[in-house]
């Protein structure tokens, strides 16, 4: 399901100016939201992992830590991730987010220099974007926002210095 580790930079045919594309991890049961995920980050030079299934994120990013290997600079997840997986360890976004948390404090302390990804639930209820904040996101857009949200943070990594 893991096309290429973090760190290496998609080949988009064009130049970059020594910018380091933006790394997302993605969790959503949808496969069609993973797809779409994956074509707007391309279009916008993001670095993006995706996930169908939350322990297998969870397991993916444990294992960047014992390697010691840079973790996302965001962290993306769907409220409802019980749908499109048959029988799934962790069922919503906000448990996610709870043991995604877990986790990283269990390396903070022998990696001083790790820092907290950015950590934004997606959800189209409003309700559901409270929980997940609750639980620990940083923020929470709404599924159709990606698209913004994407160009967002491109446009932000790439304006110049101010002088």
């Amino acid at each position: 399901m893991n096309e290429k580790e973090f760190g290496q930079s998609p080949d988009m045919g064009k130049e970059s100016e020594n910018v380091e594309p933006i790394k997302i991890l993605m969790v959503d049961d949808d496969p069609s939201n993973l797809k779409m995920a994956k074509r707007l980050a391309q279009i916008n030079d993001i670095d993006i992992q995706t996930f169908q299934e939350a322990d297998k994120a969870l397991d993916y990013i444990e294992k960047c830590l014992e390697q010691n290997k840079d973790l996302p600079e965001i962290v993306l997840a769907d409220f409802t991730l019980d749908k499109g997986v048959e029988d799934p360890v962790i069922r919503s976004g906000d448990e996610f987010i709870t043991k995604f948390i877990e986790l990283y404090d269990g390396y903070k302390t022998r990696l001083p220099q790790l820092k907290l990804p950015e950590i934004i639930g997606i959800s189209s209820e409003k309700s559901y974007n409270e929980i997940m904040v609750k639980a620990g996101a940083d923020n929470s857009i709404d599924k159709f926002g990606i698209l913004k949200y994407f160009k967002a943070i491109t446009d932000e990594r790439n304006r110049p210095p101010l002088r």
